[in-house]
């Protein structure tokens, strides 16, 4: 987890011993990535973008425009961004995101309406104690 108000320097040695998965703040993933140059952007397969309609407000949507643009254009990847509140503007500049690296390669930006949770999902709530376990015994 990359994360901004830390040291970077734990997070370029944990990054340069290689990892399968970075989370990250946009502003720190971007400095790691464009500024110090040990997130390679070339490894990258997905971008997932959580709270995406947050994201796309300054000063994270610059963030997330510098790492894009770092992309290899001849590589692909997926970027997926997740909100339950999108808006007109949100929508906009996500295209914009997209299209800063993938509009040559034909890529679309598909928008889901908000739906409600479907009759098949089935809710469980289970009470934990403060030791965080269940009760049950193993």
């Amino acid at each position: 987890t990359c994360i901004g108000g830390l040291p970077v320097a734990e997070d370029e040695r944990l990054l340069r011993k290689g990892c399968d998965v970075v989370v990250g703040t946009p502003g720190r993933l971007a400095a790691l990535m464009v500024d110090r140059g040990c997130l390679d952007p070339s490894c990258i397969d997905m971008l997932v973008l959580d709270e995406a309609d947050r994201l796309t407000e300054s000063p994270f949507y610059e963030d997330v425009l510098r790492m894009v643009q770092r992309f290899d254009a001849e590589r692909p990847y997926q970027m997926v961004a997740l909100s339950a509140t999108f808006h007109g503007r949100s929508v906009e500049r996500l295209e914009r995101v997209r299209s800063a690296r993938a509009k040559r390669e034909g890529r679309e930006l598909f928008v889901c309406e908000a739906t409600s949770t479907p009759v098949s999902v089935v809710h469980y709530k289970l009470e934990c104690g403060e030791d965080g376990r269940d009760g049950t015994q193993e």
